[in-house]
């Protein structure tokens, strides 16, 4: 389980980086009980936001943003095309 070992440091590096502490204890806890630490979380306006920052910088051709993908959901999924 290779990607299990490389996510324990995630959890430790998450310890010293958010709260300070780098208690191993608490990483090796949350490691264990697969806590969720990655978060990921937009809302339609400031993804566009997002994406509009990004294609300020890079070359992009097309920007689709498709909100209704997902009938009963709140998510949504774009594509950027070089």
């Amino acid at each position: 389980m290779r990607f299990r070992e490389r996510d324990l440091e995630h959890y430790i590096e998450r310890r010293l980086k958010i709260f300070g502490d780098g208690s191993l204890q608490d990483a090796l806890r949350n490691w264990k009980e697969r806590v969720d630490i990655h978060m990921h979380v937009f809302t339609i306006d400031s993804f566009r936001e997002l994406c509009d920052y990004v294609t300020s910088l890079f070359p992009f051709r097309k920007v689709f943003i498709d909100e209704g993908a997902f009938e009963g959901a709140v998510e949504f999924y774009a594509v950027l095309m070089k």
